[in-house]
């Protein structure tokens, strides 16, 4: 008798529909105009200068902000022609670099790179699902992990099939992009942070490892970079090498966005990455109202954290926002600072 009963209910349930499609979103609520930060000033770029200004004067370290608006041109920047660290922001250069190499029919993006065994950092992307050797990646899915997961590994795989650094800044240079300077790769650069030097054939990645072992589970090379030197960490601060100023990255952005550096498919496919990014949600993203657009690429490097990208505000109008920061103890919360206020001044400007 029991056995009918549940023969009996599993033939009914076979009859229930099965959902196969998510409900329709809720449609997004525009949030209320916002007022400028100075209410008696009505120009944006007044308002967002005044903001920076206020930032920037805080005991928090040392910042440096650029601001522009994509529609009108409009410009604001503080310390914005002062040079930075560019930590992994470099890597949007990088991209832009291999992707204009597809451009020329060079190479494609489904090329088939090897991960050498030479050029492996500890990190949370390959390294981290994929710690032995043997691994070969699309060109695309190393541009994907470098961008939106921060990863060091891919980064220097693809440096080292474009040529190494020397290689990406002779096409900036031709490219006219100034205030932008690529000198080491991820690792060599991370190396100067400790002071220390390959020796006996040995690559950077080769000699960090000693530090900061390949292993299953192995994360980030923070523990790298906050155990480097007093002494080589102040030298690294005076490093004009692999650095940028707010206004220089911005320009590079800006053109990026134009055309000018890439074509549309191109360059879509870069900000489709950008907009992907799983790192520092606390900076240009973390104020803003939920739901905001933002393609962008972070950079941690022990006592600097920048953030650089587009914002897409209410009315369909685009900022490019660069921030850094130097020193304090609250950089990220700064820069999310700085984001708000630029979405503050221009969301609803005209």
């Amino acid at each position: 008798m029991m056995g009918s009963l549940l023969v009996g209910l599993a033939a009914q349930s076979l009859l229930v529909p099965i959902q196969t499609t998510l409900p329709p979103p809720a449609p997004l609520v525009q949030p209320a105009p916002l007022q400028p930060y100075q209410s008696g000033l009505t120009s944006p770029v007044a308002a967002l200068q005044r903001e920076l200004d206020r930032i920037a004067a805080l005991p928090s370290g040392e910042i440096g902000v650029a601001v522009v608006d994509l529609t009108t041109g409009r410009t604001v920047s503080v310390n914005g022609t002062r040079a930075f660290p560019m930590a992994s922001t470099v890597k949007l250069a990088v991209a832009a670099h291999y992707l204009a190499e597809v451009e020329a029919g060079h190479r494609s993006l489904d090329r088939m790179i090897p991960v050498s065994s030479r050029l492996r950092l500890r990190s949370d992307g390959i390294t981290f699902f994929s710690p032995h050797d043997g691994v070969t990646l699309s060109a695309a899915n190393l541009i994907e992990l470098m961008i939106t997961r921060s990863d060091n590994t891919a980064t220097d795989v693809l440096l080292a099939d474009l040529g190494g650094p020397s290689a990406t800044q002779a096409w900036l240079r031709r490219k006219d992009v100034t205030d932008l300077r690529i000198d080491r790769n991820i690792a060599e650069l991370l190396l100067d942070r400790r002071g220390a030097r390959a020796t006996g054939g040995s690559t950077a990645a080769m000699t960090l490892r000693r530090w900061d072992p390949v292993s299953p589970g192995s994360v980030s090379l923070v523990t790298t970079e906050e155990s480097a030197p007093e002494q080589a960490s102040a030298v690294f601060d005076r490093d004009p090498r692999d650095t940028a100023t707010p206004l220089g990255f911005a320009t590079f952005l800006r053109r990026l966005y134009n055309g000018q550096l890439l074509k549309p498919q191109s360059r879509d496919f870069l900000f489709g990455v950008m907009g992907r990014t799983l790192t520092g949600a606390n900076r240009i993203k973390g104020l803003l109202p939920p739901a905001t657009p933002v393609e962008h690429k972070t950079g941690t490097l022990s006592t600097h954290t920048s953030d650089v990208g587009f914002v897409v505000l209410p009315n369909g109008r685009r900022l490019i926002v660069t921030a850094f920061a130097r020193g304090g103890s609250n950089r990220s919360a700064v820069i999310a600072r700085a984001a708000r206020a630029a979405y503050d001044a221009f969301a609803f400007a005209p």
